[in-house]
């Protein structure tokens, strides 16, 4: 998923989203694992196998 993302991003990530954070992460990268961590404990994102994510029926409607 963070490569099909990084993909569709390319146009909007900066170069400071490319630098390696303290976790040694790439910062993009940190970030989008805490938007899905938020929106799944918002109800909104499943997560059902490593690399899928899904909007439940209420992230569905919250579009």
């Amino acid at each position: 998923m963070l490569a099909e993302l990084e993909e569709r991003l390319a146009e909007v990530l900066k170069p400071g989203d490319h630098e390696t954070g303290p976790t040694g992460e790439v910062r993009w990268r940190t970030a989008a694992r805490w938007a899905r961590k938020e929106l799944a404990d918002d109800g909104l994102l499943l997560a059902p196998q490593p690399g899928v994510w899904a909007l439940t029926d209420e992230g569905m409607t919250s579009l």
